[in-house]
């Protein structure tokens, strides 16, 4: 009897990690999955327009560095469940879902676009020109080298992309380079 309580028991617990596995399984980067996620920010975005108001009286700066960063103004300004309706539309059960998929992409996408440039890329020579440059008012320059530190941050992030995620973007990224285009990005 004590030994089929230690198997019970056992197997409960090798369940509860296989669920609990299972419920942080990261979502394979389709082609399925980008287009839902290229729908979902086209619905998202013209839902936060809507929304402006609200979403633009809180604290954000730049692009968010995490899920939680990314979910947060939608929990503060009290339309977390609103934003959850228009992105269940698109397949994502949570905010922090999509938000996981978003940054999953955009730093998969730097991967693919630091790789075609980074020949042509010296962040240490424009810092230094920035630092340098006496036309540049104090202000102006603490600006613009926050910017860069922010720039050199998202492709320090974009570096260290699974390199799943960066082959699995691989074939999409013209489709999403005209998705970006046409919004501006």
């Amino acid at each position: 009897m004590k030994k089929t309580k230690i198997l019970q028991q056992a197997f409960c617990g090798l369940l509860f990690m296989f669920a609990g596995w299972m419920a942080h399984a990261e979502v394979a980067l389709t082609e399925e999955v980008v287009d839902r996620w290229i729908k979902s920010q086209e619905a998202i975005m013209k839902w936060g327009e809507e929304h402006q108001e609200a979403l633009d009286d809180l604290d954000h700066d730049g692009f968010p560095a995490d899920v939680a960063e990314f979910v947060a103004p939608l929990k503060k300004s009290g339309l977390y469940s609103e934003a959850e309706d228009v992105l269940e539309e698109y397949g994502f059960d949570t905010p922090e879902d999509w938000a996981g998929v978003t940054l999953r992409i955009m730093h998969a996408m730097g991967a693919v676009q630091m790789e075609a440039q980074a020949s042509n890329f010296d962040a240490q020579a424009q810092i230094d020109q920035i630092k340098n440059d006496p036309n540049i008012p104090k202000e102006q320059k603490d600006a613009m080298l926050k910017m860069m530190e922010e720039g050199l941050a998202m492709m320090e992030r974009a570096k260290n992309a699974p390199k799943a995620d960066v082959e699995a973007i691989r074939p999409q990224v013209g489709k999403l380079m005209e998705f970006f285009n046409s919004q501006g990005q």
